[in-house]
């Protein structure tokens, strides 16, 4: 398994994997707003990262992170978790990105608040097939401000 790199576990983690993954989900409930999906538990498949297609090599790496399918849980309850498969300097890792946590709804936002690295937060845009987070860059030991991961329901 991939060791995260010293900063990215002493909370230098914007928001993931959101995680991310993304990266990425705050605990309570939705809100009465009628302009989000209402509901976004469920399974989610990861289809691209910055609008390119898996596998997909992070830039300015320094762990050199090659993720090749990734898999976001939103469950009833609130919360989460992230994982995903690829690569690190070149090794294969089944959790080259792991992430969980809580998150909350409010319209069409979702917001990731992590129980993996206490103090990160990201936000992403959900509809009712699909979720994009905005995850800071430094979730995959890369210098880039953050990446844009987008997620299709599974299930």
């Amino acid at each position: 398994m991939l060791s995260i790199s010293s900063s990215f576990r002493h909370g230098f983690v914007g928001p993931l994997l959101a995680l991310a993954f993304v990266a990425g989900i705050a605990a309570c409930g939705s809100d009465n707003n009628s302009t989000g999906p209402g509901d976004v538990s469920g399974d989610y498949t990861l289809q691209s990262v910055g609008g390119n297609p898996l596998p997909y090599a992070f830039p300015n790496s320094s762990d050199n992170i090659v993720v090749t399918s990734a898999t976001l849980h939103l469950n009833t309850d609130h919360s989460y978790s992230v994982s995903a498969a690829g690569s690190a300097n070149g090794s294969a890792d089944d959790n080259v990105i792991a992430d969980a946590g809580t998150y909350s709804l409010s319209g069409s936002t979702v917001s990731f608040s992590s129980t993996t690295f206490p103090g990160a937060h990201y936000t992403a845009a959900a509809t009712s097939t699909s979720i994009t987070a905005n995850a800071p860059g430094a979730f995959v030991s890369s210098s880039n401000t953050s990446f844009s991961f987008l997620f299709s329901k599974s299930n």
